[in-house]
């Protein structure tokens, strides 16, 4: 890897979404009071905010035709639009605020800083061995082969995997670019396909997945968040420990992260869940759920689609489950329409997929 990729892997990995990011500030605000978690909100909130737009680009460009250099074009356009959007709400923020006392904390007490420092190591140990233990999955085979082609070939879908000639488009994968989205960061950073997906985009996704898990953890701590760190060390444990099948969430996390439905499993359906709690919330008048909620929800039910075309289903039963029984729960259905809505990417996908699959 030469320095020069790294740092724009660097950069398209964790500097832009972080900025992106800050277009949702008043949505992780309220549920995480540290610095760093604050951060890492951002991160989150962001790199959902370019996964979907990644998604709404690509699917209609590898429909067309097109190749993997007009997506780029497109996005990067799309991303000075998204960061100047990040800027102007992060200014008018601090101007509406510049009168609060309000600041970002860190950990005070000693047992706080001990037992954040033990999560902090098993993450790192996490890391260490997603890399270093790394192996090629089966479904490595197609993936990472697709994202070789759109990167080094300059195609969308239209390589053949195995062979790397030209076939007709196979709407069975063509509906889900997470592969172009790895590809796209290879053949921007220069790096190769593999080594972006194994070494670099892996710990990323991982590193997403457990900002997470304590972003759903601050918002069900909520008055005794000081157990946040408890809660993470023992998902860390779980996950390191639970690696019994191929088949499980904590295989999929750190065996399979660079993957979509590993993306799927371990990051999109926990943020899901992130927002329709506090759907609920709001749906109980306990909290706010605004039309920044909202369009983050949208970003995250793209990301899903993004990852694999069962995302679109599994959102869509998500979305009816939860909206269904707070309506009976709460006697209010004027969330269900919103939600219906935010569904429609999913059934155009899905119809797509039956229609030309």
């Amino acid at each position: 890897m030469s320095f020069h990729g790294i740092l724009i892997l660097l950069l398209w990995e964790v500097l832009l979404p972080v900025l992106a990011g800050t277009i949702f500030i008043s949505v992780w605000r309220p549920v995480t009071e540290s610095l760093p978690g604050r951060v890492m909100a951002s991160w989150i909130s962001g790199q959902f905010l370019l996964f979907a737009l990644f998604q709404l680009v690509s699917v209609p460009l590898t429909l067309k035709g097109k190749n993997m250099d007009q997506l780029m074009s497109l996005m990067e356009f799309l991303l000075m639009g998204v960061l100047a959007l990040a800027l102007v709400r992060f200014v008018t923020d601090r101007i509406r605020r510049r009168d609060r006392a309000e600041v970002a904390t860190l950990p005070k007490s000693r047992g706080q800083i001990a037992l954040w420092g033990i999560a902090l190591l098993l993450l790192i140990l996490q890391l260490v061995l997603s890399v270093v233990t790394t192996y090629a999955d089966g479904d490595d085979a197609y993936y990472i082969a697709v994202a070789t082609a759109a990167g080094q070939g300059n195609t969308l879908f239209t390589a053949d995997a195995y062979t790397g000639f030209g076939y007709g488009l196979n709407y069975r994968y063509a509906l889900a670019s997470f592969p172009l989205w790895i590809g796209m960061l290879s053949r921007i950073s220069g790096i190769g396909t593999a080594a972006v997906a194994h070494s670099c985009f892996a710990p990323q996704l991982i590193l997403l997945a457990y900002g997470g898990f304590g972003l759903l953890g601050s918002l069900v701590l909520k008055e005794r968040r000081q157990f946040l760190p408890v809660f993470l060390i023992a998902v860390e444990i779980l996950v390191l420990f639970g690696d019994f099948s191929n088949m499980v969430p904590e295989n999929f996390l750190l065996a399979r992260s660079r993957q979509g439905k590993a993306a799927l499993a371990t990051l999109v359906i926990p943020m899901c869940f992130w927002l329709l709690y506090q759907l609920v919330e709001w749906l109980q008048e306990k909290g706010k759920f605004t039309f920044l909620h909202w369009l983050l929800l949208e970003a995250v039910v793209l990301t899903a689609c993004m990852c694999s075309t069962i995302g679109a289903v599994l959102c869509c039963l998500l979305f009816a489950c939860v909206g269904l029984s707070s309506a009976v729960m709460t006697r209010k259905i004027r969330h269900l329409p919103v939600l219906a809505l935010l569904c429609a990417p999913c059934l155009i996908y899905l119809g797509l997929y039956v229609i030309r699959g």
